[in-house]
């Protein structure tokens, strides 16, 4: 059975948004994990879009934060329902991302 990952913003429980995925990639200077094959996305009306949920996990370098931070939710396709969001972007700002260390 397929692991997935689950976040809450402002008290609601967002459909799994992709599996879970240990590849990072470092794309313009910026560690991202890019997932796929979260639920499957739905409509307004409910019916099912044959697509799949997906998320980019961006992580920000910054050095003013200890510890491993906290990922916020920036952007969601389609905007403002959570119940049809098909595909999501979160920056984590976290000291861990600095060039430095992830050489």
């Amino acid at each position: 059975m397929a692991e997935y990952i689950s976040i809450t913003v402002s008290k609601s429980e967002l459909p799994d948004i992709s599996k879970v995925n240990t590849t990072l990639a470092v794309i313009d200077s910026r560690p991202r994990l890019v997932l796929s094959d979260g639920s499957s996305c739905k409509a307004p009306d409910g019916s099912d879009l044959g697509l799949k949920a997906s998320t980019i996990v961006e992580f920000i370098c910054d050095t003013s934060i200890f510890g491993v931070g906290q990922p916020r939710l920036v952007g969601q396709l389609p905007p403002g329902d959570d119940d049809i969001g098909c595909f999501y972007v979160i920056q984590w700002g976290t000291h861990v991302s600095d060039s430095s260390v992830l050489v």
